[in-house]
């Protein structure tokens, strides 16, 4: 077969040599850090969410809505950023900071659409 190597064909010995160079525990305190955080995310959000029906003097339903639209915006690049598997990286940044940007410009109006 052309595709295999000739027999004289020397392999180098990788064994000794981690596939990530001594960084995975960096990958493991990341992994860590966003667990943390996002298991605290709910709380935090819980205690925003009243103090945003207080203060703006908003019904539940408002609230809601506004929540809602920041974090579909926050959800959205996990949904079709598979789309973008051979698009540059930039890309998906460039869409993500427009949603985000067009979630907290139109969370102040959100009153019309309730």
């Amino acid at each position: 077969d052309d595709r295999l190597p000739p027999e004289d064909y020397i392999v180098e010995d990788r064994c000794n040599i981690p596939t990530d160079h001594g960084w995975a525990w960096v990958v493991c305190a990341g992994c860590f850090l966003i667990t943390f955080v996002m298991s605290l995310y709910d709380q935090v959000l819980a205690v925003m969410f009243v103090d945003v029906v207080e203060k703006f003097d908003v019904s539940v339903t408002t609230a809601a809505v506004v929540f809602t639209v920041y974090a579909f915006t926050f959800s959205i690049g996990c949904k079709y950023s598979h789309l973008l598997t051979y698009a540059c990286p930039h890309v998906l940044t460039y869409d993500g900071s427009h949603l985000l940007t067009y979630a907290l410009f139109t969370s102040p109006y959100i009153r019309l659409f309730t």
